[in-house]
């Protein structure tokens, strides 16, 4: 279900569709047809893949955000151990944080 409580794939109205389509084909014939079936089947299937995509890239997401944050750390830890470079020029005074 998306946030706003609509089906994101439309799995039940799929279902509701194929079963309605069954009973009306049972009704006429008895008999129930594999198309509808291997239709709904191969739907489905392609949803849990674009399931299994999202939940893979939002967890690739995390890891490269993850692995961001760390670089952040890094660099801030070794700005605050650099030490401190002052040069001046005339009126100007500069501080400089020596990253090496």
């Amino acid at each position: 279900m998306s946030n706003d409580g609509t089906d994101q794939f439309e799995i039940l109205i799929r279902s509701r569709l194929l079963f309605s389509v069954a009973l009306e084909d049972f009704k006429t014939t008895y008999v129930c047809s594999p198309n509808s079936l291997i239709e709904f089947n191969a739907y489905t299937h392609n949803v849990a893949r674009r399931q299994e995509l999202m939940e893979r890239r939002a967890l690739e997401k995390r890891r490269g955000e993850e692995k961001l944050r760390e670089a952040k750390c890094r660099l801030t830890m070794k700005r605050q151990a650099a030490p401190m470079v002052s040069y001046a020029f005339g009126n100007f005074a500069f501080v400089i944080a020596a990253l090496v």
